[in-house]
């Protein structure tokens, strides 16, 4: 014999349970196996493991470049203070070695004296031409510029022309047969 509980139309009342059976099935053999959800737990505690390792890697390899980066520009900064020092101890020594008794005194060491009026000879020297001074600005001079001639067309303005135009027509000559 046949068994025809198996066999079932879809829309019917057997089909909608045999669904639910099916479903409880599936639901029991999951929630039988438990080691399923305990794989599922510690797959995903050891991806936020590797991310937060992955995180941290980054967060020290940027630490370390910056401490890196800090410390040469300290070092810098000593570097550029110590050549102050030394720029300010070089201009004191020039400005010691430039004062004017350090360089008299140089100066009575090498055989030289103090110049004095009577020390000095004065040559002509035929053809020389003094220097002239210096004339920055023209002298004022009371010339008086021509002025130019314009033609009496070119200063007519506009005005002017309109009112002859108006005001004195041209006359005509009556009785001339041409």
């Amino acid at each position: 014999m046949i068994k025809t509980e198996r066999f079932f139309d879809k829309g019917s009342v057997d089909g909608k349970n045999y669904m639910k059976k099916k479903r409880q099935r599936f639901i029991q053999a999951y929630s039988q196996t438990p080691w399923r959800k305990q794989l599922q737990v510690i797959g995903l505690f050891l991806v936020f493991i590797v991310f937060s390792a992955l995180i941290a890697g980054i967060y020290l390899d940027v630490s370390s470049r910056m401490a890196e980066v800090g410390r040469t520009i300290q070092q810098m900064q000593d570097r550029i203070l110590v050549l102050e020092r030394e720029n300010a101890d070089l201009e004191s020594q020039v400005a010691k070695q430039m004062s004017y008794e350090e360089i008299s005194k140089r100066a009575e060491e090498l055989g030289f004296h103090p110049y004095g009026i009577r020390d000095s000879i004065y040559i002509v020297v035929p053809g020389y031409v003094d220097r002239q001074p210096i004339q920055l600005a023209p002298t004022r001079q009371s010339k008086q510029l021509p002025k130019p001639m314009i033609e009496p067309e070119f200063t007519q303005t506009l005005v002017d022309w309109l009112r002859e135009k108006i005001y004195y027509p041209p006359r005509t000559v009556t009785g001339i047969s041409q």
